[in-house]
């Protein structure tokens, strides 16, 4: 079974779970472009299957910023687009917050969920730091437009918790 900084991969694809690919994909990790690109060249593939997020909002030295992350391209009616008929395409190789954070995890202890975060942030800045392929490949996306872009994460994430609630009330 997959691991990343020490725990193991979800296994769950419950309908609850699946909810976060209809509405908020998970975002990637540099070793993620590793795992999915097989063959193809990275900036083409990223073409087909990626958007530049503007990134979760941090603050170092008092002042806050945003760490850029690469995020699943979405499908025309809005999902996911390795979404197809209700299950993952790519489930095995599935990217990093795709994989290790789920909707029916809401109810565990926060600590694991929030170092997984805080670690995959690290690792993209650290590439960025590097010069790695990540934050070029988040460049050459954002540059290219519009319909390269994804909405920021606060924005999915309250139309995620708008879902969730409504599932929930059966409305």
């Amino acid at each position: 079974m997959r691991t990343e900084f020490g725990h193991a991969r979800s296994s769950c694809s419950c309908s609850q779970c699946s909810m976060a690919c209809e509405v908020m994909p998970g975002f990637l990790i540099p070793s993620d472009l590793i795992r999915l690109t097989g063959d193809e060249p990275l900036d083409q593939w990223a073409c087909k299957h990626l958007l530049a997020s503007p990134g979760a909002i941090a603050v170092k030295d008092g002042r806050p910023f945003r760490i850029p992350t690469l995020v699943p391209r979405k499908a025309i009616w809005g999902t996911c687009h390795w979404l197809v008929e209700g299950r993952c395409a790519v489930w095995e190789d599935a990217p990093f917050a795709c994989a290790f954070f789920t909707m029916c995890d809401v109810d565990k202890p926060r600590g694991p969920i929030e170092y997984l975060v805080q670690a995959g942030f690290v690792e993209i800045m650290q590439n960025a730091e590097m010069g790695g392929a990540y934050l070029s490949i988040w460049n050459m996306l954002w540059n290219m437009g519009p319909e390269f872009r994804a909405v920021p994460p606060e924005e999915g994430r309250a139309r995620l918790d708008a879902r969730e609630y409504a599932s929930k009330s059966g409305a």
